[in-house]
């Protein structure tokens, strides 16, 4: 055992040639994997017969739980039937649902599931930021 005399002093410095080399090997990995990369061609499906993209139908849930389709207030007894009319030409198109920010989660639910009821088949959820500010 070698016992360090005070002529002797101790080093401290930290070796940095190990942590050197292993961050060059992994810049010559991640180079060598951008090389690599490739892209990725997409197949797109043919177009849906019945799918019109024209004029988009919102729901909106206003701040005191009223529905609204395009804008228009629609009694609760009479949702299904004013939106199986709206989605009777294009049953694939989506309905857009937008709520006020006050309005619990359970209302959202709630007018899918009627829609659903009506034979809606697609849902969009359109965020707070992207919605038409009214």
């Amino acid at each position: 055992m070698q016992v360090a005399t005070p002529s002797q002093s101790i080093v401290s410095d930290l070796n940095v040639m190990p942590l050197i080399d292993v961050l060059l090997v992994l810049i010559v990995i991640f180079l060598m994997l951008q090389k690599v990369r490739r892209v990725a061609e997409v197949e797109l499906p043919p177009p849906v017969e019945g799918y019109s993209s024209g004029r988009q139908i919102l729901l909106e849930i206003g701040q005191d739980g009223s529905l609204n389709l395009n804008g228009q207030p629609i009694p609760l007894d009479r949702f299904q039937a004013t939106v199986a009319a709206a989605f009777a030409g294009s049953p694939t198109k989506p309905l857009f649902v937008k709520s006020h920010p006050s309005r619990p989660y359970q209302d959202v639910i709630r007018a899918i599931d009627l829609a659903k009821l009506a034979g809606v088949r697609l849902f969009a959820m359109v965020p707070r930021s992207l919605g038409p500010e009214r």
